[in-house]
């Protein structure tokens, strides 16, 4: 039994190990800067918050406005400048089920001493061309299940614009790995500038051009995603 176990894992690695040179080589063929005459709008993070046990871990992502205005996000979120919206998929962990929710993170991850050692995050810039093919990815998600889980709708929006690729495999512990892989990976707490953190998180209910969003209860019922 642990040498199937073991010959299981030694696989997945190998995997992960290709994949992410494949993701490397395909991402090397983009720019990661966008074009001179594209400014850039915002900033999109995407942040694993590590745990011990290396099923265990929370994969999600963080845009941020770098306009004088505002942007939309996602379901026509209005984003204020200097303010940001985290985006992340849930299971049982939140009263109003499995979905996509605005801003969960955001109110969720509020203590720098206690989530600052544990989370690792990259970025990359958006134009608005990219970010309107953002919206359009975050508006396809509304579910979350145990194999599509908070990392699969994270790396899905994450890998809808050029940039570093990262590879879905549904083990918490590799998305960590890939994260930290990365030349401009930042070990550090992640702050999120949501305003109105008591009123302001919200699930996505619908897909597409009808996707809306309804306001929903942050605090956690058991934290498993």
């Amino acid at each position: 039994m642990m040498k199937t176990f073991r010959r299981i894992i030694a696989l997945v690695l190998v995997f992960t190990t290709l994949t992410t040179l494949l993701g490397f080589s395909a991402s090397a063929k983009f720019s990661l800067r966008p074009a001179a005459d594209e400014p850039i709008v915002a900033r999109m993070y995407i942040a694993h918050l590590e745990k011990p046990s290396p099923t265990e871990g929370h994969t999600w992502i963080y845009i941020e406005n770098l306009t004088s205005g505002s942007i939309y996000v996602g379901a026509y979120y209005r984003v204020p400048k200097n303010q940001g919206v985290s985006i992340g998929t849930y299971g049982e962990s939140v009263d109003a089920g499995p979905g996509l929710y605005y801003n969960v993170e955001a109110w969720r991850y509020q203590n720098e001493d206690i989530y600052g050692p544990i989370t690792y995050s990259i970025h990359k810039d958006l134009t608005e061309s990219q970010l309107e093919k953002v919206n359009k990815t975050i508006r396809s998600i509304n579910n979350w299940s145990k194999l599509r889980n908070c990392a699969h709708a994270a790396m899905k929006i994450w890998n809808s614009v050029p940039g570093t690729h990262m590879v879905y495999i549904f083990l918490p512990v590799f998305h960590l790995m890939q994260i930290r892989s990365k030349k401009n990976c930042y070990h550090g707490y992640l702050k999120m500038k949501a305003s109105n953190l008591k009123n302001n998180t919200w699930k996505q209910v619908g897909k597409g051009d009808n996707a809306t969003i309804e306001y929903t209860d942050p605090k956690p019922v058991e934290y498993q995603d």
